[in-house]
């Protein structure tokens, strides 16, 4: 009895919110998880199993070691949020501009030197944040033309690295 009530005290934000923090708690109602946080988790490759969750919307993979994703992630047609800040890309992941849905992407605090000009193409995108992210100096130039000052979050480009 008491095992079951814990079990079922685990399972109440995921009912009701659609949240979790990991995935094998969100694997015993898949359909039900909007909400992954997996921050902090030390991943340094996309766990596979996310794939499972159909209706996620919010996707947290920050504070982890992530260097790429991979294509499989276009299948999360619900996803409108993702946050990547704090691994280790030092590309723009090209897959997120394949995500319907996707309106929020935060990039902070990676190793990105250059941003793709699609990015500016991506419908629906509402907030990109590349703080913290080192851009090449000629790009941050170019982005203040593709996006509002409501949607880009930049800081000011250091040019210590290119002197």
């Amino acid at each position: 009895m008491v095992k079951y009530l814990f079990s079922l005290l685990i399972c109440i934000p995921l009912w009701i919110f659609g949240q979790t923090k990991s995935i094998e708690e969100g694997m015993k109602a898949p359909l039900e998880v909007r909400h992954l946080k997996l921050k902090r988790d030390r991943l340094s490759v996309f766990p596979e199993e996310i794939l499972q969750f159909e209706n996620l919307e919010i996707l947290d993979l920050s504070n982890n070691r992530l260097i790429t994703l991979p294509s499989s992630i276009a299948q999360l047609k619900k996803l409108k949020k993702i946050i990547l800040a704090k691994n280790n890309f030092v590309e723009f992941p090209m897959v997120l501009l394949s995500l319907d849905q996707l309106e929020y992407i935060d990039l902070w605090d990676n190793f990105i030197e250059n941003l793709p000009a699609e990015v500016k193409t991506k419908r629906n995108l509402s907030f990109l944040d590349i703080r913290g992210v080192l851009l090449m100096p000629e790009v941050y130039n170019d982005l203040r033309t593709w996006f509002s000052e409501d949607t880009l979050k930049i800081s000011p480009p250091c040019d210590c690295m290119y002197k």
